[in-house]
């Protein structure tokens, strides 16, 4: 877990303080693009570039990439690609987790990393590989989705 996880809460003093604190660790300066782009993450929870983006109409597309790369740089977000799209960023938080993806209606949730747990052991055991499963994506059929006859030629 990393140092930012340890003091996650949203929306404190406390976190704001981190934040300029881990730019500065790590030989960045704060710009409103950075503090726009890391707030934009944090509300909106998971979403690509675009759509941070398209919640910021003053910052180009362009300046979230870059943005985002400072950002994992220092620790504060991390990303998981779900799918064959654009990888989806969130705030780095206390409880890594696996995400759940429906690939029928591309809703999305959160699970329990524990669920993993055997499957980390298995490759463990198999392959000697340690396996870091924290964010990771399983794309799948949700319940309803599951229970919706599959349409022709799929």
């Amino acid at each position: 877990m990393s140092r930012w996880a340890t003091i996650w809460q949203p929306n404190s003093s406390a976190l704001t303080d981190r934040f300029d604190a881990a730019l500065r660790e790590h030989g960045y300066r704060r710009t409103a693009q950075r503090f726009a782009v890391w707030d934009a993450v944090q509300r909106l929870r998971h979403s690509t570039p675009e759509q941070i983006a398209a919640d910021l109409p003053d910052v180009d597309l362009s300046t979230v990439y870059r943005a985002l790369e400072v950002l994992v740089d220092c620790g504060m977000i991390s990303h998981t690609h779900m799918g064959h799209g654009p990888p989806v960023y969130h705030a780095v938080d206390p409880k890594p987790h696996l995400h759940l993806v429906c690939q029928r209606c591309q809703r999305q949730w959160s699970a329990s990393i524990e669920l993993a747990d055997g499957l980390k052991a298995g490759v463990r055991a198999a392959h000697g590989f340690r396996a870091d499963v924290d964010y990771m994506s399983l794309p799948g059929l949700c319940a309803e989705c599951a229970e919706q006859p599959s349409e022709p030629g799929r």
